[in-house]
């Protein structure tokens, strides 16, 4: 149950999340892959986007769990990424 648990604490941090700090620009953090980052740069600037600073960390979660006499560990790699993204085209227009 405890893995299971863990696995879900895991995914429910997957995916990355963006703030708008400027004209067209938006920061973004992720936390399980570096593709999340470039995936929410995508969906907040449709018509492309240029990364002006990126950064990222990785290294993994380990969880062990005894059951029935039975010992099982499980490793998660994990990525903590942000980048600055310009939005292009239109989005450069938005307030």
């Amino acid at each position: 149950m405890r893995s299971i648990l863990a696995c879900l604490v895991v995914l429910g941090c997957a995916g990355a999340s963006s703030t708008k700090v400027g004209r067209g620009l938006y920061s973004i953090e992720c936390r399980r892959s570096v593709g999340n980052c470039y995936e929410e740069a995508a969906t907040v600037c449709p018509d492309g986007f240029d990364v002006e600073n990126a950064s990222d960390q990785s290294g993994a979660y380990a969880h062990t769990n005894t059951f029935n006499g039975t010992t099982t560990t499980t490793v998660t790699p994990v990525v903590r990424a942000s980048m600055l993204v310009r939005c292009r085209g239109l989005a450069e227009t938005d307030d």
